[in-house]
């Protein structure tokens, strides 16, 4: 019984011995080097075509933002320039808004004034028929000016659906005021299109949006444009936390449309706006699927000529075995031939 134990065991040592020969473990770890290998360069081409967007919508998100601001300075001295004119009288001002379009031309534009009760009194491109009233008092840019106690203040409102244009517009606007007293509101509006134009140089492509958003969260610009977009107020993005840094990126899925993105953003409280740059993830993954197919390749490539190296070296091991096994016995048979002879 123990000779039968001891052979047991010597021939489980064995069995073992060949499963982790220098050979096998050699082969072993080529292949989990291999595919290691390959796994950590996805992930790390992923990681960096990720990284990379993030960068890029940042700082497309501050492009767009630097240029939204010159516009918005622009229509800010145009409506001082207007509510100057106004203020002197009603006579040159038609002419003034002319002499003033080349200051936002790239911009179209109406100009309206709304008298102290909230009547429109003016418009550029409809005056109101005689005898007609069109009551804007209950406007966010009419109500804001008239609550204002008299201050002085450029105010940009959320998109509005003119009674009179009939089309969705951006209202800028001052207060007109006499002896520091609220006397009306001076509008310029502008198409929301209009306004995020710039953004066309950077949404292009399938998947790439940019967007106007207010403090409130209200958008107020989108490119390219979406029916349903104006309408609507996002929630829990970065950007609108109080504290949040000027300008940052993150990912999400855009509730319109249920793209994930990757998005830069630029804030500017000053004008109580926030400039959202993205790209879905799609588009910034699209060179990865062709980059993961060469990496999968040559691992794939490794892992074949592995095998065949590891086929050939045990074919040859084992031929040189078999070579010393039959050497062994012809010198066992030589030797116990010798010893019958003598």
């Amino acid at each position: 019984m123990p000779e039968r134990s001891t052979t047991r065991y010597g021939k489980a040592l064995q069995r073992l011995r060949q499963v982790f020969s220098p050979l096998n473990l050699g082969a072993a770890a080529w292949l989990i080097a291999t595919w290691a290998f390959a796994a950590f360069q996805l992930v790390s081409e992923r990681d960096r075509l990720l990284h990379d967007a993030a960068q890029r919508t940042q700082a497309e998100a501050q492009a767009f933002g630097a240029y939204s601001k010159s516009s918005i300075l622009r229509l800010s001295e145009f409506l001082l320039d207007l509510r100057a004119s106004w203020l002197v009288g009603q006579t040159g001002f038609i002419d003034m808004v002319h002499e003033r379009e080349n200051l936002v031309v790239d911009l179209s534009f109406q100009v309206s004034v709304i008298d102290k009760h909230g009547l429109l009194i003016y418009s550029s491109i409809a005056p109101p028929a005689s005898g007609e009233k069109v009551d804007l008092s209950g406007r966010e840019h009419f109500r804001v000016h008239q609550n204002a106690g008299g201050r002085d203040m450029l105010f940009i409102s959320d998109p509005v659906k003119g009674k009179v244009s009939r089309k969705w517009s951006i209202q800028f606007t001052r207060p007109i005021l006499r002896a520091g007293s609220f006397d009306g509101v001076i509008v310029v509006s502008v198409s929301p299109e209009q306004f995020a134009s710039f953004a066309q140089t950077f949404t292009n492509r399938d998947g790439e949006v940019a967007s106007v958003v207010k403090t409130s969260g209200q958008v107020i610009a989108r490119m390219p444009a979406m029916e349903g977009t104006l309408a609507r107020a996002v929630t829990n993005r970065p950007y609108l936390a109080s504290g949040s840094p000027e300008s940052g990126s993150y990912r999400a899925v855009s509730g319109s449309e249920g793209v994930e993105r990757v998005f830069g953003y630029h804030r500017m409280p000053e004008f109580g706006l926030n400039f959202v740059v993205g790209e879905s993830i799609g588009l910034v993954l699209a060179p990865y699927e062709v980059y993961r197919r060469v990496a999968l390749a040559g691992a794939i490539a490794s892992t074949l000529l592995l095998g065949l190296l590891y086929y050939s070296l045990r074919r040859s091991m084992a031929e040189r075995r078999r070579h010393l096994e039959e050497m062994r016995l012809a010198s066992l048979v030589y030797s116990s031939s010798s010893e019958a002879w003598w």
